[in-house]
């Protein structure tokens, strides 16, 4: 009996050998050491946020606010106000849009009082595009100007189709998805908001390579909050 004990338990021991050998030892560790460190095994990598890049961010930050730009927005009351507003600020968020808003013709397009009339109407806006999806010349647009009713909005659209430098703003998908947001056009109904979109002041702060990272932290209303 006791010879046949020993078999079995030596058969069982090969066994455990044996799915050890296929899958692995555990880890040894005092207590629950064993345990954590098997997990831990498993755990996926993620990539994770290192003291390098809050480094980098900060130093980006400060650079932006020690900068004659930020200067320029401190001592501009319209600009100020302007780079406070809740609204653009989710507009500057985006980078497609930051990225359009740094050129000139863009940021006077979106400005215009005419240019902003052709979206706030439906019908306006979907004869926009109407115009621009029939590639029309400078000469017909002149020639439509002058055959149509002028309270039309075939007449208003092509009045202002007729400026070559809005024509080319409007014709970039990018420049009419800013102005199809009605809380930017909102924004720029303020004639005050409208002169500093066009100003210097918000242009050198757009532009620069510090801009993005003190939107993101906040840090331009807290600066401003201190002057």
């Amino acid at each position: 009996m006791i010879r046949k004990a020993l078999w079995g338990l030596a058969a069982a021991a090969a066994v455990v050998l044996a799915v050890y050998t296929y899958t692995g030892f555990p880890p040894v560790g005092r207590g629950t050491e064993g345990t954590i460190g098997a997990a831990q095994k498993y755990q996926p990598s993620q990539p994770q946020i290192t003291d390098k890049d809050v480094v980098l961010g900060d130093a980006a930050v400060q650079e932006f606010l020690q900068s004659d730009a930020f200067e320029l927005i401190a001592k501009d009351a319209e600009a100020r106000a302007l780079l406070t507003n809740v609204e653009l600020k989710k507009v500057l968020s985006d980078p497609e849009s930051r990225k359009k808003l740094m050129d000139v013709e863009a940021r006077k397009a979106i400005a215009s009082a005419d240019v902003r009339k052709l979206f706030d109407d439906p019908g306006m806006r979907a004869e926009l595009e109407n115009q621009l999806n029939a590639k029309m010349s400078a000469e017909a647009v002149k020639k439509a100007m002058a055959e149509t009713d002028a309270r039309s909005a075939r007449a208003a659209v092509s009045r202002v189709l007729s400026d070559a430098g809005v024509r080319k703003v409007l014709e970039d998908n990018a420049a009419r998805k800013l102005l199809d947001n009605s809380d930017l056009r909102k924004v720029m109904a303020d004639a005050r908001m409208a002169r500093a979109l066009t100003g210097d002041a918000f242009a050198r702060a757009i532009s620069h390579q510090g801009f993005a990272a003190a939107l993101s932290r906040n840090a331009i209303d807290a600066e401003l909050s201190k002057r």
